[in-house]
């Protein structure tokens, strides 16, 4: 199984703090089945900075210690990317990863909103020929009346990645309602851990995707699933288009 978006890495972002904390959350990763990992360290001007030398590097110890400790998990590099109107333009020059070299960009809005601007961050990443994968959409503090523009990234050609701690209820009750929304209505294309640490933010997967499953069915949890390991090899995924909810209140009864 493909996690896509994970903060394995030690001391690139608030994430783990020493490699001895990455190599516990490997093996928690491994417990949960997941025998791949996007490492996806913040990219955030000014606050994440990483050059991508680093990276790579940290990437090569952190596989070497995981051979040493015969932790069978294979490890590639993203970023999970703070989006503005520069984005496009750097990964372009090569100062932004995406998700192993792939055509597919993890990208973040801020939790309080989604600023106006972001229609055109995103209409310059698929102008690009990228595939922008939206993280947590669950976790932005939005309107109910104001779901329809996850809609429209999606029309757009965008997908959107739930986390599986809000499946959980580990990110609140309204992050919760949310993630429910999306995976009923068929906006969850997919599932990842977003984890930090070994405590509130481990990597969490097997109990997500029972839930999921439980929530709507086995197929579309499976789909949810393969999309990961085709993004990981960049392979074109499909997606049915969203349903409309015949609800009132869409997220809270």
């Amino acid at each position: 199984m493909m996690d896509l978006h994970h903060h394995l890495l030690w001391g690139v972002d608030d994430g783990p703090e020493s490699q001895e904390v990455s190599l516990e959350m490997a093996n928690m990763a491994v417990e949960e089945g997941i025998t791949g990992i996007v490492m996806t360290p913040h990219y955030m001007k000014g606050v994440y900075d990483n050059p991508v030398a680093d990276l790579l590097q940290k990437k090569r110890v952190l596989e070497e210690a995981l051979a040493a400790a015969r932790v069978p998990l294979a490890l590639t590099l993203g970023n999970e990317v703070f989006a503005d109107l520069d984005t496009a333009r750097e990964v372009k020059e090569g100062k932004i990863l995406t998700l192993n070299a792939s055509r597919y960009l993890l990208i973040e809005f801020p939790f309080s909103e989604i600023p106006p601007y972001e229609e055109e961050v995103v209409f310059q990443i698929l102008r690009q020929g990228l595939v922008p994968i939206i993280a947590h959409p669950e976790r932005i503090n939005i309107p109910p009346r104001e779901v329809g523009i996850f809609e429209d990234f999606i029309h757009r050609g965008c997908l959107l990645q739930v986390n599986t701690g809000s499946l959980m209820g580990f990110n609140g009750k309204e992050a919760l309602a949310r993630a429910r929304y999306f995976l009923e209505h068929r906006m969850a294309h997919l599932l990842a851990t977003d984890a930090h640490n070994t405590g509130a933010r481990r990597p969490l997967m097997k109990e997500a995707l029972a839930r999921a499953a439980a929530w709507v069915g086995e197929e579309e949890t499976a789909a949810m699933i393969q999309r990961a390991r085709d993004i990981a090899a960049d392979r074109g995924v499909r997606v049915n288009p969203p349903v409309k909810s015949k609800k009132k209140k869409l997220f809270f009864p």
